[in-house]
């Protein structure tokens, strides 16, 4: 490397930049130099070389395999490579980044909730038993969702109820793994790895969006006073600097579950922020039911219901909360982030450029493709997936097994090829395409949550037809083809008339907190009544999970 470093060159979907590579960074991977310069990648596997969603292109110069020191060179093409298992050489070179291997590729993050108009109006600050917080003028709250992919946030005017203004943001955490498992595995292997996550979800992700949200509602953020936030067991953990790694092994033991109140510098954000202000964390159940589930039980109106109802959220995570009679019981299935895109060839979370929804018909086959700001294609988001399994198996695409049908319908053949390394794929565009190992994960991912619900239903001996609702919510279910959900076996025994989509109801959980403290202790209440079933530790449930492994409704 020269002396004093040198200058590459990155072509981004935001136009072409100059990095500076320094002579220290000649141990350090791309993936580090890149997030430090704004280009964080895609890495679910924690850098690990597995997922492959951080893949870019060399198209000029060399850089160095940095597990065997192997110089790869773009001499007569471009080479594709994994910017999480390379290092910069001692010569310039070029790289071009693809949209679908960025985390900050503009997601669609659901802001938008459905459910009942608050009915008083008691905001939870000032604590009234703190009577030396100060009366600023026109104080504001923020209401947060703090999720595993995403955070998304609101100001409210707490004397009148105004939402002033929303913003999020992907969490920055992603870059160290799209999962909670990873993330728990870092500090587990490091404990200073603690902080580092709670920066990059405080100072990294929060901090820049109230910012944003107070630029946008036109008043200074040092008016905001009081903030609440939803999120599961472990974004809880993290955003405060404390270990979650005990929730990775058994008995999965969180280090706190009660609501909590923070002050900013627990969060990394002191100086930020009103010096009274007070961040209000929000009860969960248990170590993988959490905060996010037991807002959603009361902002959904499922509480306050006297007949037997479910809530589902799937996303990063899937959990769920059945309410029969006066019991609670709560689960969390190891479905893991595939409806998210990870782990999938062409997967990505839903944002510009994914394919949202995939009709298929007739013989010849015909494909038609739904993309989301209806510009071109870059991957396939979860709810296009439900529909290929769906309307799949419907037409002769697939069968029940999740193959690929050796007797297809008329036209298949020009969109079938086979790879040496991807096996048969299915050809959704010239340049978008689908696995059938992408299909197995698909379906691994359905067969945890269906299982996860019958395995719930099982406890009070109900049929999901006997259920009165189903609320289903986050932004999975949001873009959902409700008739495909069920049709491919993901709601198993359910009927469309039965699903309700509730929306962000974590945001909405935060939001009702925020604007009338008697629905924190509803929300405590729900938070300490809630019976965790480990569905590990249930022996019907491996069985329910492999009948799931196809595609197809189940009773």
């Amino acid at each position: 490397m020269q002396s004093d470093g040198y200058t590459i060159h990155v072509q981004s979907p935001s136009g072409e930049h100059e990095i500076r590579i320094h002579p220290d960074d000649r141990d350090r991977l791309l993936t580090q130099i890149l997030a430090e310069h704004g280009f964080t990648l895609r890495m679910p596997c924690g850098q690990e070389g597995r997922c492959e969603k951080c893949r870019v292109s060399l198209t000029a110069g060399c850089v160095i395999d940095h597990f065997n020191d192997e110089a790869i060179c773009a001499t007569d093409s471009v080479v594709p490579l994994l910017a999480c298992q390379h290092r910069p050489g001692d010569q310039p070179f070029a790289l071009d980044i693809p949209v679908h291997s960025l985390a900050w590729a503009e997601p669609d993050v659901l802001d938008a909730f459905d459910v009942q108009a608050l009915s008083v109006h008691d905001p939870i600050w000032p604590d009234k038993n703190a009577p030396g917080q100060s009366r600023i003028a026109q104080p504001i709250g923020a209401a947060i969702d703090l999720g595993t992919t995403t955070v998304t946030l609101m100001l409210v005017d707490l004397e009148d109820g105004e939402v002033l203004s929303r913003a999020s943001d992907v969490n920055h955490q992603v870059r160290f793994g799209e999962d909670v498992l990873t993330r728990i595995n870092l500090c587990g292997t490091d404990r200073a790895n603690v902080n580092v996550l709670r920066d990059a979800v405080g100072k990294e992700t929060i901090g820049p969006l109230l910012h944003r949200a107070a630029d946008d509602a036109g008043i200074d953020i040092k008016q905001i006073v009081c903030l609440t936030v939803a999120g599961n067991t472990t974004m809880l953990h993290l955003l405060i600097g404390e270990d979650p790694s005990p929730m990775g092994v058994v008995p999965f033991t969180p280090a706190f579950v009660e609501h909590k109140q923070v002050s900013p510098d627990a969060v990394g954000l002191d100086g930020l922020l009103h010096p009274e202000v007070v961040f209000h964390l929000m009860p969960s159940a248990a170590a993988y039911v959490g905060a996010d589930l037991t807002v959603g039980v009361v902002s959904s109106g499922m509480l306050f219901e006297s007949g037997t109802s479910l809530l589902v959220d799937i996303g990063t995570n899937g959990e769920m909360v059945l309410k029969h009679g006066d019991k609670l019981l709560g689960c969390a299935t190891a479905a893991g982030p595939a409806f998210e895109g990870a782990g999938l060839l062409y997967g990505q979370r839903a944002g510009g450029g994914a394919i949202n929804h995939i009709h298929l018909a007739g013989d010849p086959l015909t494909v038609g493709i739904d993309v989301i700001h209806n510009i071109e294609p870059t991957g396939i988001c979860g709810s296009a997936y439900i529909d290929l399994l769906a309307e799949g198996v419907v037409v002769g695409l697939l069968t029940h097994t999740g193959r690929f049908a050796e007797t297809a319908p008329a036209g298949l053949h020009k969109r079938i090829k086979h790879y040496e390394k991807r096996g048969r794929c299915f050809l959704v565009t010239d340049t978008v395409s689908v696995s059938e190992l992408d299909i197995a994960k698909l379906l691994q991912a359905k067969a945890a949550i269906a299982a996860g619900i019958e395995t719930m239903l099982s406890h009070t001996e109900m049929k999901a037809s006997e259920i009165d609702r189903l609320y289903l919510a986050g932004g999975f279910g949001a873009g959902l083809n409700i008739h495909h959900a069920i049709a491919c076996g993901l709601l198993p025994g359910f009927r469309p008339e039965q699903v309700k989509v509730v929306g962000n109801t974590s945001l909405a959980g935060a939001f009702q907190v925020l604007m009338n403290r008697g629905k924190l202790e509803k929300v405590i209440e729900v938070a300490q009544s809630i019976d965790t079933i480990e569905l590990n530790l249930d022996p019907a449930f491996e069985g329910r999970y492999i009948d799931h492994l196809s595609i197809g409704m189940h009773e």
